[in-house]
């Protein structure tokens, strides 16, 4: 708390939209993995899963940002499609 009352901070809603791409991306990776047995996996899997992805998918979240900002910028009620 004293933190939050020495520094101002910006009025950002806590269900705010998430517009970074890398997080679309990442998340598309986290549903196709298990869980590693050690750090050797888990970069396997990371290398495995990345070129099993289809660079169009991947494409998606980043030629949407344009859209993604404005939903962001432009106050409404509810959540955003992204």
């Amino acid at each position: 708390m004293n933190c939050l009352t020495a520094y101002q901070t910006l009025p950002w809603p806590a269900r705010s939209p998430d517009p970074y791409p890398i997080e679309h991306v990442c998340d598309m990776m986290r549903r196709r993995m298990y869980l590693p047995g050690n750090a050797h996996d888990l970069a396997r899997q990371l290398e495995q899963t990345c070129q099993e992805i289809p660079q169009e998918t991947i494409g998606v979240p980043y030629h949407t940002m344009s859209h993604r900002v404005a939903a962001c910028i432009h106050p409404r009620v509810g959540s955003t499609p992204y």
